[in-house]
């Protein structure tokens, strides 16, 4: 048995929320999926200190009993029994073949056909339903293709057509997303593929609250020159002047070493409260902190603001001072 919690998010509808990091892996065969599947969780425990982890589909075994139809194709040649048309036999005789769409003003009614038995056909009895050959011969299912017993997984997952398993890591939360990420790349599947527990046919793709983080890191970087632009071409144009939004941006990366002064002096207040009983959690750099520092950076920049309206709206005394918005006259000291 294997348990599992994650918190939940409002921006995150991923299972683990935006802290896990989801390992998609995909290949021909399921058996193989499962096995690397249950190597990843066993390496991520050595990786990680208590992480939480979890799969889906959440066991990975093949127990769930199944009956493969293999056709008999020779034979079918003979009888001029076209692959699609035996399929679709088959299928009614089991779970049902769909037909086609019936509209009935604004509902919309699917039509499947069924044996007389329905959707209840008995296995046992699977072999021996009888099927009519297009030259008219009627013949059990049971001479026209072979029935397997074997078994197979309760769930089949299917990510742009390929058969996959995924995998949900959740570090301690003292470890940035970014920092977690990283450890899966470079020990865990490191260490996958050179101890052979990771086949040739079966690969391994790092998504969801990780493959989002990487995107949103790209975006940020390759906006934030642009950004920055806009926002002192902006000022320019409140001011009417080129020189006062240069000291207001002064004040963003006064307020981001603060920030981190803050977030520092915050964790360690928490760890210190830790030790004598109190849970207050860790906050790690992470991209959800950095939109924290978005929301503190707006507001940082408000007073700078306001004091440079202020200074340059006051009244010129006409002394040798930088020079004042109405009349383009000096400033006075005070």
């Amino acid at each position: 048995m294997r348990a599992f919690s994650a918190r939940g998010s409002i921006i995150s509808s991923n299972q683990g929320g935006t802290r896990a990091v989801e390992l998609s892996i995909t290949g021909p065969d399921l058996a193989e999926l499962y096995d690397t599947a249950r190597h990843v969780m066993t390496r991520a425990k050595s990786v990680f200190v208590d992480p939480r982890i979890d799969s889906s589909p959440a066991s990975l075994s093949l127990d769930q009993p199944l009956i493969e139809i293999h056709p008999k194709w020779e034979r079918l040649a003979e009888l001029g029994f076209d692959p699609a048309e035996f399929g679709f036999t088959v299928a009614a005789y089991s779970d049902g073949a769909f037909v086609g769409e019936f509209i009935d003003g604004d509902d919309k009614v699917d039509m499947f056909l069924f044996s007389t038995a329905g959707n209840n056909q008995q296995l046992n009895n699977l072999a021996q339903v009888p099927i009519r050959a297009p030259n008219g011969q009627v013949l059990p299912l049971s001479a026209l293709a072979e029935l397997r017993e074997t078994v197979d997984s309760e769930q089949l997952r299917r990510v742009n057509g390929q058969r996959t398993v995924s995998v949900y890591i959740i570090p301690a939360d003292d470890i940035a997303l970014e920092t977690a990420v990283d450890k899966v790349r470079t020990e865990l599947i490191s260490a996958l593929k050179a101890s052979g527990e990771l086949p040739n046919r079966v690969a391994i793709n790092i998504t969801g609250a990780a493959d989002d983080l990487a995107a949103t890191r790209s975006a940020l970087l390759s906006n934030f020159m642009v950004a920055l632009i806009l926002i002192y071409l902006l000022l320019v144009m409140i001011f009417s002047h080129w020189g006062y939004p240069l000291l207001i941006l002064t004040t963003v990366p006064l307020g981001i070493a603060g920030g981190l002064v803050g977030l520092v002096a915050s964790n360690n207040v928490g760890a210190l409260l830790a030790t004598i009983g109190f849970d207050t959690g860790h906050q790690a750099l992470d991209m959800i902190t950095m939109l924290g520092f978005v929301i503190l950076l707006g507001t940082v920049v408000n007073n700078p603001i306001l004091i440079v309206e202020q200074t340059t709206g006051v009244t010129c005394r006409c002394r040798n001072y930088p020079f004042c918005k109405p009349c383009k006259k000096p400033l006075p000291l005070a």
